[in-house]
């Protein structure tokens, strides 16, 4: 240990107690305070947002909390403070040295706000910084939207190896936990993991690092409200092209009785009428040799000569409208026990892949 004296206060202030300990002829800031310092890191996330719901691109805004122990700044103060805020001295304080790494960047303001610096009077100090960061996360487009997009980042030292400087993630309250005010906009956590670094978020080797994955999913109920003015379109029409089927047939039907009624008209026209038996004699020899030709081809008739077609056509529409929307159905219930329950279970959808990408 270095510096093990212990000042006594009785009256002075906070900012006084911070002079006397803080003297740059006994506390010397680029000195760690050990020859191995542990650093606990805890992570408050306040804010989760998205630009849309298909977006792999997260703004994460938390608050880093480290916490050591420096016996250089132990004081004796009689209980007059709970602890000395010393944010306008952060500069005479030694801190740890991190960085993040990422797949993103910094949201203004690029440098670290600094939030909170309590030293206690057993040495403990508490430092607490304000950072926000956009990350590029993966996803699994295979199942999208079903997928969970996967955020991940890390924290390490910059020039302690381990054997100097040891980042841990504190016990109580835990390695990354959400603020009582969290606000969440087109971003929703379900899952979060820590643990230490390996291939995937660093090369340097030997120097302390803690990573960070956020799991996210995505609101489906978006993707089904967003189309559902298509499915209404798309209904519409097929009732409107059945109506214009129907239409047609009334219409070719009212054609067939119309021209009959002309034809019974015109029947005291001898021009006409000479006409027109000519004109059926002629269709009379060509359905006469086209039906010779079919029943010569065929070997047995396909329709019975007694078989009711009208009876055929309402049976082929009482199946239709029975084996149709069953088929739809089961094609749906299969396509969403597979995407949205089957394959949003499986591992790769909740860990980091090893090529670091979107599949």
């Amino acid at each position: 240990m270095i510096g093990m004296v212990c000042f006594r206060f009785h009256s002075e202030t906070d900012k006084q107690i911070l002079d006397v300990i803080l003297d740059r002829k006994r506390y010397d800031h680029r000195v760690r305070p050990s020859n191995k310092t542990e650093v606990n890191v805890t992570v408050l996330i306040l804010s989760l947002s998205s630009p849309d719901e298909s977006s792999l691109k997260y703004e994460v805004e938390f608050l880093l909390h480290q916490s050591w122990e420096d016996p250089r700044l132990q004081y004796e103060d009689g209980g007059r403070h709970k602890y000395l805020n010393a944010i306008s001295h952060y500069q005479q304080v030694w801190t740890p040295d991190i960085y993040f790494i990422k797949h993103g960047e910094f949201k203004a303001p690029l440098a670290q706000v600094h939030m909170a610096l309590k030293i206690y009077n057993n040495g403990s100090v508490r430092y607490i910084t304000r950072r926000s960061m956009i990350l590029n996360c993966q996803g699994n487009l295979q199942i999208f939207p079903f997928d969970n997009p996967k955020c991940p980042f890390a924290i390490e030292s910059v020039s302690h190896e381990t054997s100097e400087l040891e980042l841990r993630w504190e016990r109580d309250p835990g390695g990354v936990n959400g603020a009582t005010s969290l606000r969440y906009h087109n971003a929703y956590l379900v899952q979060n993991k820590t643990g230490t670094c390996d291939s995937h978020h660093t090369w340097r080797g030997n120097y302390s690092c803690l990573r960070v994955l956020l799991v996210f999913t995505r609101d489906k109920i978006f993707y089904f409200r967003g189309r559902k003015d298509y499915f209404l379109v798309s209904g519409l029409q097929e009732g409107l092209r059945a109506q214009s089927s129907s239409l047609g047939r009334w219409c070719g039907n009212f054609e067939i009785q119309q021209s009959s009624v002309v034809k019974d008209n015109n029947s005291n026209d001898p021009n006409i009428a000479s006409d027109q038996v000519s004109s059926s004699r002629t269709e009379e020899d060509t359905r006469a040799a086209l039906s010779l030709f079919g029943w010569l081809k065929r070997s047995q008739p396909i329709v019975p000569p007694n078989y009711n077609r009208q009876r055929l056509s309402k049976n082929i529409d009482k199946v239709s409208k029975i084996l149709f929307p069953l088929s739809f159905g089961l094609f749906v219930a299969g396509y969403f026990l597979t995407y949205a329950v089957i394959k949003p279970t499986h591992s790769e959808n909740w860990e980091l892949l090893s090529n670091g990408g979107t599949n």
